[in-house]
């Protein structure tokens, strides 16, 4: 179970006590008792907003919160009188239809998260380190102090199992930074893969609020995910008239990653990518040729190109309900593109020795 299923489950039994306790004789309050369970759907929206927050803002939430509001609305009057220390033993028809109708929507939301729930990523032995930071594109990005304190560009590494390689100059970097409507979460699969290949996979993501100069999209943690999926729903088209500046939007991403890597260790590296990812890629190596040593991508399109996945990310399995709703397919071929990825860079390396193996013998 997905840490956002569990959060999604608790949310629900929450609404379900608080819609089913009318019909309850063991939760019906007498003239001697005070209705507490009326504070119940307060506890749950708060919940509900603490979920936006740690999962980002996905259509499942946006549910739980529409239904979480009527809840909140229909025993609101119940709320403030237990607050204000009046007793309530009585239940009108009105309320007891209203709460059998929403108890029903709870339900049937319970069985439609229940199909389209979240897969977890497979347990790994890898060792991963997190990393936040704040500043923009413009100002360059610090590591974040303060646990509480704003973030705006979020760094996940992945390192291989010692087994893998034998001294640190064995050990290459792969970077990725997802395709719009992805996000680290989506390439995680992928990325704990290639490590398993004996590389060091570095991924990024940026909510720097001066991309909004040249992006469609709103920026931030929370929104930006869920912001270019809407725009995929309802104005997929925005993304062809505006692909230059969503090009320009992700070699600005790729040039802060590459900064923050060489203010830690200056080393050449490869790079993951799909989409438009990949053709801000392809720009950027050409002015850090020595720097970026290759570009593997698996040759998806961006999602506003075509509605299928068969890339290097994937919300299939760790947002269900939003690929269901958008109409994204799963392609029937299965590739292994840590494999793949393996093969090119390791021919990419062993070219690179041979013709330094070449230099030295002159």
């Amino acid at each position: 179970m997905t840490d956002i299923f569990f959060a999604q489950i608790l949310i629900l039994f929450l609404q379900y006590i608080t819609l089913y306790r009318p019909f309850s004789k063991h939760f019906i309050q007498t003239y001697y008792h005070k209705d507490v369970l009326s504070i119940v759907p307060l506890i749950s929206l708060v919940i509900i907003v603490l979920s936006f927050f740690a999962f980002s803002l996905q259509i499942s939430l946006i549910l739980l919160f529409l239904l979480g509001l009527l809840i909140f609305f229909l025993n609101l009057p119940r709320t403030l009188s237990f607050m204000g220390g009046m007793e309530k033993d009585f239940f009108s028809i009105t309320f007891k239809i209203t709460s059998a109708f929403l108890l029903i929507l709870s339900l049937s939301l319970f069985l439609l998260l229940s199909i389209y729930r979240p897969l977890p990523n497979k347990i790994s032995d890898l060792v991963t380190n997190k990393t936040l930071y704040y500043g923009s594109h413009r100002s360059g990005f610090f590591e974040r102090r303060g646990l509480f304190n704003a973030f705006t560009a979020e760094k996940v590494e992945i390192f291989p199992s010692e087994n893998t390689f034998t001294n640190d100059k064995d050990l290459q970097m792969v970077v990725c930074i997802p395709d719009f409507c992805y996000d680290i979460e989506d390439t995680y699969k992928t990325a704990v893969n290639i490590a398993n290949k004996g590389y060091k996979v570095v991924l990024f993501d940026f909510f720097s609020r001066d991309t909004e100069g040249f992006s469609v999209f709103r920026q931030g943690k929370n929104i930006k995910n869920f912001h270019e999926k809407l725009y995929l729903a309802f104005k997929p088209e925005i993304y062809e008239q505006e692909k230059q500046n969503l090009i320009e939007q992700k070699r600005k991403e790729m040039l802060s990653a590459m900064s923050l890597i060489y203010s830690e260790k200056p080393e050449p590296f490869f790079i993951i990518a799909d989409g438009l990812s990949y053709e801000a890629a392809l720009i950027l190596q050409k002015n850090f040729p020595s720097i970026i040593q290759g570009i593997y991508t698996s040759g998806a399109k961006s999602l506003f190109e075509q509605r299928r996945e068969e890339g290097l990310s994937s919300f299939l399995t760790t947002k269900p309900l939003d690929a269901k709703i958008l109409n994204i397919q799963k392609t029937l071929s299965s590739r292994d593109f840590a494999k793949e990825a393996d093969a090119f860079f390791s021919a990419i390396s062993q070219k690179r020795l041979q013709e330094e193996n070449k230099n030295d013998s002159l």
